[in-house]
């Protein structure tokens, strides 16, 4: 039989190869949504109720809270952006949740938000009862350091540190500085603390005087710089007294630090 010969050219080649990974992209992108938004349905299905034990809501097959306004194809992406339309300019995101919890979520202290592909599932708490459960009475959830938090630290700490190490690893670095918490060091650091307090007040009251229009995170910023220095290094920079490149060098992220894509977006 005589062979027969097929010439395909190079831009075909190059066609197909774009259509099968833009296929595949739009493939891998919709399956994540639909895990990521199937989540928030389930815990729909099962409706609303008072959580008084947060261990008991967070294994138990019971109804839970679940932000309203949820679209399965934007989450509450669109939700949350009319209640930061109903903000202030520039107000700060977190207040919309809070704004969410006083209306709908009084009595339960906790509800879920869907804000994939900005971040994953996560749990809103507003209760002091609540959130003294997840960060101290119950260890297991306490010990659990969720994975969103390494990726968060890691362009500033540059790799495992006490926030977001595992627990077994976490152990012995947190007994390496147990006398820097212990009960009796803390208290003896109260004084240098009320000081530093009392010139951050003297210092908004002066800007209040003035009358000007003041930003507030430059004068916070400084008091911090002030009480960390006064508290680790028992001196006092005295940073609230005019501008230091030092202390408003923290304000934003190193430029030199990197910016992983993987940092904000799951779905890189």
């Amino acid at each position: 039989m005589a062979g027969v010969s097929v010439s395909v050219s190079s831009s075909a080649v190059i066609t197909a190869t774009i259509m099968t990974l833009l296929a595949s992209s739009v493939g891998y992108f919709f399956t994540r949504l639909y895990h990521a938004r199937m989540l928030i349905v389930e815990r729909q299905r099962k409706g609303l109720v008072s959580v008084p034990d947060l261990i008991l809501f967070l294994h138990a097959d019971i109804p839970q809270p679940v932000c309203p306004g949820h679209n399965f194809l934007f989450g509450h992406l669109l939700y949350f952006k009319t209640k930061m339309d109903a903000l202030p300019k520039g107000a700060h995101y977190q207040y919309a949740f809070g704004d969410v919890a006083r209306e709908h979520f009084v009595k339960e202290g906790v509800y879920y938000v869907d804000l994939w592909p900005l971040g994953g599932l996560f749990l809103t708490v507003v209760s002091p009862k609540v959130a003294i459960q997840a960060t101290q009475t119950n260890t297991s959830l306490s010990s659990e350091r969720p994975a969103l938090l390494r990726r968060f630290f890691k362009p500033i700490a540059g790799g495992p540190n006490l926030f977001d190490l595992p627990e077994k690893e976490w152990r012995p670095w947190r007994a390496a500085f147990n006398k820097g918490f212990s009960s009796d060091h803390i208290l003896s650091l109260v004084p240098g603390m009320a000081q530093q307090t009392s010139v951050y007040c003297n210092t908004l009251r002066m800007l209040a005087r003035e009358g000007d229009l003041f930003y507030l995170d430059p004068t916070t910023l400084r008091f911090t710089m002030d009480l960390i220095g006064k508290t680790i290094l028992s001196v006092s920079r005295k940073h609230h007294l005019h501008i230091i490149q030092r202390a408003d060098s923290g304000s934003g992220t190193p430029p030199w630090a990197p910016r992983p894509a993987k940092m904000f977006l799951p779905i890189a």
